[in-house]
């Protein structure tokens, strides 16, 4: 994997691993084009009940319904806030992941500024979740990890 300092936007030195398969000897990698990405711009998962999900997105993560286009001929709801978009989308046959929350799963990652009133909110709502601490050089993070209908 080759490694290089590249100059950021904001006239920053910054160190990048470029991917191998960028960096072999057919290739020369001062030659490939940045893309042009601005933001992740929505998230989007298919669950069994849009409505369930929608007042999970808005009373626990805080998430406004947004209007989704209407050529769409399909069950679903987009939710925004924070500068992200979750967009749901109904299927009756999608099976619910049973079983214990493992963290190191398929999930999101939300940072909030205080997670005891997150906590407060789940407990409120009788949703199921595990806390931890990640320790970090820096510090620590507490972690929170929710089950909600979405799942």
């Amino acid at each position: 994997m080759g490694k290089e300092i590249v100059k950021a936007e904001l006239g920053e030195e910054t160190n990048f691993n470029w991917p191998s398969s960028m960096t072999s000897s057919s290739s020369n990698h001062e030659e490939i084009t940045r893309m042009p990405l601005l933001a992740l711009n929505h998230v989007s998962y298919v669950y069994k009940s849009v409505p369930k999900s929608v007042h999970f997105c808005e009373q626990v993560l805080g998430f406004v319904l947004i209007q989704r286009p209407s050529s769409f001929d399909f069950e679903g709801a987009w939710l925004f806030n924070h500068g992200i978009g979750i967009h749901l989308l109904g299927k009756e046959d999608t099976q619910s992941k049973k079983g214990k929350i493992n963290p190191k799963d398929n999930h999101i990652s939300l940072q909030y500024s205080d997670m005891d009133l997150i906590i407060e909110r789940l407990d409120e709502l009788n949703i199921e979740y595990v806390t931890a601490i990640v320790k970090e050089v820096l510090g620590t993070c507490p972690c929170c990890s929710a089950k909600g209908p979405m799942a």
